[in-house]
């Protein structure tokens, strides 16, 4: 999993914005949403994390295919990146929290940590090959 973090530009209320990307198995399964909380070094929640989503892309996008069809079985350790924006909203006592932890530190470095929750879809489907008679 890869992970970059940014201000929120032109935001009335403060916010971080963390792009993502993240992998799984082509015709397993389908990363259909992530969600998660922005958390302080001890595992604090500071607040929670949401999702952008595309209000247009209504359909998730993958597919899902049972082994054992005419999928090589190579094309089932395929792996693709799914890539999404998060917002951690900041409101004024998450910000006053990190401000307080900015002031124990000698340096004013804060170290924090996501936890995230991904939702997939996946298959377990088996077809055996058909054998003839």
């Amino acid at each position: 999993m890869e992970i970059e973090v940014k201000p929120l530009e032109n935001s009335v209320e403060p916010a971080l914005i963390f792009t993502i990307k993240d992998h799984y198995q082509k015709w397993k399964e389908i990363l259909i949403k992530m969600d998660g909380w922005l958390l302080d070094r001890d595992g604090k929640a500071i607040t929670q994390l949401h999702e952008f989503k595309d209000p247009s892309a209504k359909v998730v996008k993958g597919e899902l295919a049972a082994s054992g069809t005419k999928i090589a079985d190579d094309e089932f350790s395929k792996q693709i990146t799914y890539e999404t924006q998060m917002a951690a909203l900041l409101n004024k006592k998450a910000l006053e929290y990190i401000e307080n932890l900015r002031g124990k530190n000698p340096k004013r470095d804060v170290i924090l940590k996501l936890r995230i929750k991904k939702s997939f879809l996946s298959t377990k489907a088996l077809i055996p090959r058909f054998q003839p008679v």
